[in-house]
C-alpha cells in the first residue's frame, strides 16, 4: 500500500495538517519542522497527490507561463529560472506559447487548469493583464511593462542600462553611432531606444533617422539593420547598439558576411546577457541581466497574490550591468573623421570601402527603379573613380548581335557617343579589319582586350577615326558575362595617354563587368516583377470587380429570397427585378399562362432567345427550372442594352427564386386540389355527407363556407370524346371567382359557386372557353338548383347529371342548361332514369302533332306551353299570346284531337309538361343558331319550336 500523509505525520511527529503545509513550503512552518517532514516523506517514498491537494485546497498548483516559444533564446533563458523558482515554492510550470499566428487569448487562460499567470510577451497595450485582473486571476508580468498599472511586474531598468551603453561608446570616442532596436510596441524595445538616444543627446550627439532601424527581437532584424547601415558607405557608423542579444547576433553574422571586422571596423554591443554571448567565438559585449533574480521576484509576487495578499500593484526593477567582451575591444574607432590628426587608414581598407560604397549606390539605384541608362551611366562614373579611367562606356549588343551601341557612359563627348552608336560604327563581325574594333573583338572572342596605344594598333581600323574624335590613346574592353557564360555587352575604359594595363586593372575591370551583369539582371528581374505585379494588379482589379459583381448578385439574390420568405409573392418578386434591371418583366408558368408582370407588359415570343416585339424592342427569355423540370419562363424587355454578365447573373438568380415560388404555388395548388377532391367526394356522395362538420371545416380551409347557399355547376363531357385539360380550362375560366371550389368528381368537373353571384357574368368566360371545342366533343354545362346546406348538394348533383346525360344522349350542340327552371321535371331528371327512355316518352307523346304541319304545329305547341304555364286558363293564355280566347279554345280542342288526350285530366297535363321539358332539355337547332350564353334558346327537336330555358 502506498504511504499517506498520515504515515509521514506519525514518522515526523507532527500533525497531518503540518505535513501538508510543510510540503507546500508554507511560510508558517519552521525550517527545522519542514526539514524533518521532508526527510520523513523521502524515507517513506511519499509523493503528495496533486489531485487530492486540488480538491482540498481548491488549487491546482499550476502556473501558466506565457512565452513566445523556446526557439526564442531570451525566453528559453528566462523560462528556466522561472521554472526553478516556481518549483521551489511547490508550483508546477505550464508553458503557453504566444505567437503571431496563434496569439494567446483570455479564454486560453481561464479554463481553470492554472492558479495564476506569468506574462512575458505583453505589448504595451495588451488587454490581457486587465482582463485577468477583472476575473480575479493572480498575474505578474515579467520583463515587460504595460499601460495598465493595475498588475504586478518585474522589469529590467532598460533606460539606465541603455544610457550606460551610450556613455561607453562616447568614452571610446565614437561619434557616428547606429541603433538596431526592438519594436516600439513593447516596453523593452521602446525604453532601451529612448534611454540610449536621450543619453547620447546629453553628450551632444544626435543619431540621424537613417541610422536607426527597428524590428522584432530576431536575428533577421539584426542582419537587415546592419546591411542598411553599411549602405551609407563612407558615412557608415563605427559602433552599433542592438536592442537585445539576439539582434546583436544577427548583426555580427551580417558583418562577417560583408567582410566588416568586429571590432576593428565596427563595435557591436547587445543587451540581455544570453548564455551564448559568453561563448569564446562570440564574445558579445552586452548589458547583462540577472534573469534568476527576476524569476525570484516574479515568483514571490505571484505567491503573495495566490495567498490573498491585497496591496497596490508593484513594479520591481532589476539592474543591468555591463559585461565587457571582445566585440568592443577596439578602444578607439578607426575613422579619419573621428580624430583629425589620426593617420589615414590603410589603402586596401580604403579600396574595399570605396567598392562597398559603389556597390551600395548601385543597389539603391536599381531598387529605386532608376532608368537603366541612368544606372549604366552611374556604373561608368564609378568605374572611372575606382579604376582610374578618364572615360568609360557600357555598350550593349542589339537583339541580332550585329552591332554594339553605347547604353551608358561617363566623360565621353555627346558627338562621340552618337558616332559610336551608328549601326555601321561598331559592327561585331565586320567584313575587314579596317572596320574592326577592340570592343567588337572582345565581344566576339568573349575575352578582355586591351590596347596600349591606339596609334600603333593597326589591326583595329575603326580606331583611326574614333580615338582622335574623343582624344584617348589606350583602352580596355571587358565582356559582360552572365552565369551561363553568355555575353550581352562590354565595359570599355579609356585613358588619354598610352598605358600598359596591369593584371590588377584588368581584374578590376572584369570584376566591374560582373557587377554590371548583376545590375542588368537585377534590373531585368525588377522590370519583369513590375510587369508581373502590374498584371497581378490588373487581375486583382478584375477579381475585385468580379467579387463586387458577385457580392451585388448575392445581395440581389438575398433580397429576392427575403421577399419569398416575407410572402411577397411573384408580383413582389417581379417588381423587385424590374427595379433592379430597369426593364419590363413577365413570368409565365409551364402552360404559358402569365403569372405576374411588372414594368410594363413584356412581349411574349414563341421561342427562347431575343425576339423583337412590334415596337422593335427585344425580349430575352430564360427558362425557369426546378430539379431539371421547366416550370416556367421569364421574359425581360425594354432594357436599354443587352444584359451584361452581372445582370445576367441577377436574372439567373431571379429565375431560381421564381422557380421556388412557382414550385411553392404548384405545391399549394396540388394540396388545394386534393382537398377540393376530398370535399366534393364527401359532399356529392349519393347518400349525402357522412361527416358534415368535417366537410364544412375542410371547405372553410379552402375559403368556402358551405353552410351558406351555393350553386353547383356540372361540366360534363361526352364519354366517348376526348377532353384533355378540361379541369384546367375550367380552373382558368373561374380563376377570378372568389370563394369557389373547382374539382373533378366521377370523371366530370364540378364547380361550387356562391349563390349571390351574377351567374350569367360569372359563367361567361367558362362558356366562351368551352365553346372553342367543336361538336360532338363539346362539353355540356348544367347549372343545378341552389343548395342551401351540405345535405342538398347530392340531390342538386343528381339533377344536373340527369340533365347532362339527357343532353349528351341526344347529341345537342347547345352547351348550357339552367336546371333551376325545370320545376317538378327536375326531380324526375334527378332520378336514375335511362335518358333514351325519357326521349322516347316525349317523342311518342308529341309525335301526333307532326300531322298538323310545321306552322300549325308551332302555334299548337306554343299555345300548349302558355296554357300549362298559366294555370290552364284560356283567358290568361290568350292575353299572354295576344290572341282571342276563342282561338285558344280552338287550338286546345285541336290538340285533344291530335293527341287523343283529355286535357282536363291532371295526369295528361303532367305528362305533357314533362314531355315538353324533355324536348327543351334535349332540343337541337341548326349549328348556325347555336349560342354559348345563358338565356339563349336551347333549340328545336323534330320541328318543335324552341323555348327559352333561362329567362333571367
Amino acid at each position: 500500500m502506498l504511504p499517506t500523509s498520515h504515515d509521514v505525520a506519525r514518522l515526523a511527529g507532527v500533525s497531518q495538517a503540518t505535513v501538508s503545509r510543510a510540503l507546500r513550503e508554507h511560510h508558517g512552518v519552521a525550517r527545522a519542522t519542514r526539514d524533518r517532514v521532508r526527510e520523513a516523506a523521502r524515507s517513506l517514498g511519499y509523493v503528495p497527490s496533486s489531485t487530492a491537494r486540488a480538491l482540498s485546497t481548491r488549487r491546482t498548483g499550476r502556473i501558466a507561463v506565457v512565452c513566445s516559444g523556446l526557439d526564442d533564446p531570451f525566453h528559453a533563458a528566462l523560462v528556466a529560472p522561472l521554472h526553478d523558482a516556481l518549483s521551489d515554492r511547490g508550483l508546477q510550470t505550464v508553458l503557453v506559447t504566444d505567437t503571431d499566428e496563434h496569439p494567446v487569448t483570455i479564454d486560453d487562460l481561464l479554463d481553470g487548469a492554472c492558479d495564476g499567470v506569468v506574462l512575458t510577451t505583453c505589448s504595451t497595450t495588451s488587454p490581457l493583464p486587465a482582463a485577468l485582473a477583472a476575473r480575479a486571476v493572480p498575474c505578474v508580468i515579467a520583463d515587460r511593462a504595460v499601460e495598465d498599472e493595475g498588475t504586478d511586474s518585474c522589469v529590467v531598468d532598460d533606460r539606465a542600462g541603455a544610457a550606460s551603453v551610450a556613455d561607453l561608446l562616447v568614452e571610446l570616442g565614437h561619434r557616428r553611432i547606429g541603433v538596431i532596436a526592438g519594436p516600439d510596441t513593447i516596453s523593452t524595445g521602446r525604453d532601451r531606444l529612448t534611454g540610449f538616444l536621450d543619453q547620447l543627446g546629453r553628450h551632444g550627439i544626435t543619431v540621424a533617422t537613417r541610422g536607426i532601424h527597428t524590428g522584432p527581437f530576431t536575428a533577421e532584424t539584426g542582419r537587415r539593420g546592419l546591411v542598411a547601415l553599411l549602405a551609407a558607405g563612407p558615412s557608415m557608423p563605427t559602433a552599433v547598439f542592438c536592442g537585445n542579444d539576439v539582434i546583436a547576433l544577427g548583426a555580427l553574422e551580417a558583418a562577417a558576411q560583408y567582410g566588416v571586422a568586429v571590432p576593428g571596423d565596427l563595435v557591436v554591443i547587445g543587451f540581455g546577457g544570453l548564455p551564448i554571448a559568453r561563448w569564446e567565438r562570440v564574445g558579445l559585449t552586452t548589458m547583462d541581466v540577472d534573469l534568476a533574480a527576476m524569476a525570484r521576484e516574479v515568483t514571490e509576487m505571484l505567491v503573495e497574490r495566490l495567498d490573498g495578499v491585497t496591496v497596490p500593484a508593484r513594479t520591481v526593477k532589476v539592474p543591468a550591468r555591463l559585461a565587457a567582451r571582445r566585440t568592443h575591444e577596439s578602444a578607439r574607432p578607426q575613422r579619419a573623421d573621428c580624430d583629425e590628426d589620426r593617420a589615414a587608414p590603410p589603402e586596401p581598407e580604403q579600396g574595399l570601402r570605396r567598392w562597398m560604397t559603389a556597390t551600395s549606390e548601385l543597389a539603391r539605384a536599381v531598387n529605386s527603379a532608376t532608368p537603366t541608362t541612368t544606372v549604366l551611366a552611374l556604373i561608368a562614373r564609378r568605374a572611372c573613380d575606382l579604376i582610374g579611367f578618364d572615360f568609360c562606356a557600357v555598350m550593349l549588343a542589339n537583339a541580332g548581335e550585329e552591332c554594339l551601341s553605347v547604353a551608358g557612359f561617363h566623360g565621353l563627348d555627346a558627338n562621340y557617343v552618337g558616332l559610336v552608336s551608328d549601326e555601321q560604327a561598331l559592327q561585331i563581325r565586320p567584313e575587314s579589319s579596317d572596320q574592326d574594333s577592340p570592343a567588337a573583338r572582345a565581344f566576339r572572342e568573349r575575352r578582355t582586350v586591351a590596347v596600349t596605344d591606339t596609334r600603333s594598333a593597326a589591326v583595329y581600323g575603326r580606331l583611326r577615326d574614333l580615338a582622335p574624335a574623343q582624344g584617348y590613346r589606350s583602352l580596355v574592353a571587358a565582356p559582360l558575362r552572365d552565369a551561363s557564360g553568355s555575353v550581352s555587352g562590354l565595359i570599355v575604359g579609356y585613358l588619354q595617354e598610352p598605358h600598359v594595363f596591369s593584371a590588377e586593372e584588368l581584374d578590376l575591370t572584369e570584376l566591374l563587368g560582373e557587377q554590371i551583369m548583376v545590375v542588368l539582371e537585377t534590373d531585368r528581374l525588377r522590370r519583369a516583377q513590375e510587369r508581373t505585379i502590374a498584371e497581378l494588379s490588373a487581375v486583382n482589379t478584375q477579381m475585385s470587380e468580379a467579387r463586387r459583381q458577385l457580392d451585388w448578385a448575392e445581395e440581389q439574390h438575398e433580397r429576392l429570397m427575403q421577399l419569398v420568405l416575407d410572402g411577397a409573392g411573384l408580383e413582389g418578386l417581379t417588381d423587385a427585378l424590374a427595379e433592379i434591371l430597369d426593364a419590363a418583366i413577365t413570368v409565365q408558368n409551364a402552360d404559358g399562362d402569365v403569372l405576374a408582370q411588372s414594368g410594363g407588359r413584356a412581349p411574349i415570343a414563341p421561342s427562347a432567345g431575343a425576339e423583337p416585339d412590334a415596337t422593335g424592342d427585344a425580349a430575352w427569355t430564360v427558362p425557369v427550372l426546378v430539379t431539371g423540370e421547366t416550370v416556367g419562363r421569364l421574359w425581360i424587355s425594354r432594357m436599354s442594352s443587352r444584359p451584361d454578365p452581372l445582370q445576367r447573373r441577377a436574372i439567373e438568380r431571379f429565375a431560381l427564386v421564381v422557380g421556388v415560388e412557382i414550385f411553392r404555388r404548384r405545391h399549394l395548388e396540388e394540396v388545394r386540389q386534393r382537398f377540393t377532391r376530398d370535399v366534393l367526394s364527401e359532399l356529392l356522395r349519393p347518400s349525402g355527407p357522412v361527416h358534415v362538420q368535417s366537410v364544412l371545416e375542410h371547405a372553410a380551409s379552402l375559403g368556402v363556407e358551405l353552410d351558406e347557399p351555393h350553386l353547383l355547376v356540372l361540366i360534363c363531357r361526352p364519354r366517348s370524346g376526348p377532353a384533355p385539360g378540361l379541369l384546367q380550362d375550367c380552373r382558368k375560366a373561374l380563376a377570378t371567382v372568389e370563394r369557389c371550389l373547382v374539382g373533378q368528381y366521377d370523371g366530370d368537373v364540378v364547380a361550387v359557386l356562391p349563390a349571390e353571384l351574377d351567374v350569367g357574368r360569372t359563367l361567361e368566360p367558362l362558356l366562351t372557353r368551352l365553346g372553342r371545342t367543336a361538336p360532338p366533343h363539346a362539353p355540356v354545362v348544367v347549372l343545378a338548383p341552389e343548395a342551401e346546406s351540405p345535405t342538398d348538394y347530392a340531390g342538386a348533383y343528381r339533377i344536373a347529371r340527369g340533365v347532362a346525360r339527357l343532353r349528351l344522349a341526344t347529341n345537342s350542340v347547345v352547351p348550357f342548361v339552367d336546371a333551376r327552371r325545370l320545376g317538378v321535371a327536375a326531380l324526375l331528371l334527378g332520378e336514375d332514369l335511362p335518358s333514351p327512355r325519357l326521349a322516347q316518352f316525349a317523342e311518342g307523346l308529341l309525335a301526333p302533332l307532326e300531322r298538323a304541319g310545321a306552322v300549325r304545329q308551332g302555334e299548337l305547341v306554343a299555345t300548349l306551353r302558355a296554357w300549362l304555364e298559366h294555370g290552364c286558363s284560356a283567358a290568361t293564355t290568350a292575353d299572354a299570346l295576344t290572341v282571342h280566347p276563342n282561338t285558344v279554345t280552338y287550338r286546345l280542342n285541336r290538340l285533344e284531337k291530335l293527341l287523343g288526350l283529355d286535357l282536363r285530366s291532371f295526369e295528361n297535363r303532367l305528362n305533357l309538361q314533362l314531355a315538353l321539358t324533355v324536348v327543351d332539355v334535349s332540343g337541337q337547332v341548326d349549328a348556325g343558331r347555336t349560342s354559348a350564353h345563358p338565356g339563349v334558346g336551347v333549340g328545336e327537336q323534330r320541328g318543335y319550336p324552341p323555348r327559352v330555358v333561362d329567362e333571367r
